[in-house]
């Protein structure tokens, strides 16, 4: 079961054969050799099936999909029998919600500490759909010598950190294109330049020698 708030990035989870992303809510899911099936019972969730041809349906609260086998993923209104009954039995009745007792009250985020790179490294190197979401979350750990040193001798395994890694270079190689193109714009336009409607002896010389537009 997954309770997924709302985060800069939503919450998402991965299974050899679907995936469950952008939730926002309460959502269960099973998979077995036979199968597989997600049930949001509160909030929303994507469902995106990994098998060929398979679609990435947008659930409400109350929807339940399923698929058995290679067959086609089904969407209905409610859970199935079968999955209730496997369900653990602490999951099988609602919890009235407690939105209005604690809606006006604050509580201050508690830190838990430094971490390394080793002690996360299998989250920043999961699935896509669950990894993406911490390059906002730790980008600060960018600037630490050491986390900065692995993030940057693995990034093939999450590419997704090279901008934060090195948005200085990529900041100053768009600049240098920008340069390059104003100045061979200015070049083009100097050559092209008309006099009284009609390119001039030089111009017409110059793109006969093949000079540079």
């Amino acid at each position: 079961m997954l309770n997924g708030a709302q985060h800069a990035a939503a919450p998402a989870f991965a299974t050899p054969v679907f995936d469950g992303t952008d939730l926002a809510g309460v959502v269960l899911a099973r998979v077995d050799a036979g199968g597989g099936a997600m049930f949001v019972e509160q909030g929303r969730a994507r469902f995106a099936d990994r098998r060929a041809h398979g679609s990435s349906p947008v659930l409400k609260a109350g929807d339940f999909i399923s698929f058995a086998g290679s067959g086609r993923a089904v969407v209905e209104p409610r859970p199935a029998s079968e999955f209730v009954g496997r369900m653990p039995a602490d999951f099988r009745d609602s919890i009235p919600s407690r939105l209005a007792r604690c809606r006006n009250h604050e509580v201050a985020a508690r830190t838990v500490g430094e971490f390394s790179y080793g002690e996360v490294e299998a989250w920043i190197n999961a699935e896509p759909a669950v990894r993406r979401q911490f390059v906002h979350a730790w980008r600060a750990k960018a600037e630490d010598t050491e986390f900065r040193f692995e993030l940057t001798s693995k990034l093939s395994r999450h590419p997704e950190w090279g901008p934060v890694l090195f948005r200085n270079c990529m900041h100053r190689s768009r600049r240098r294109t920008a340069r390059w193109s104003a100045r061979r714009g200015r070049r083009r336009s100097r050559t092209l330049r008309r006099t009284d409607g009609f390119p001039s002896d030089f111009t017409i010389d110059a793109l006969r020698r093949g000079a540079p537009r």
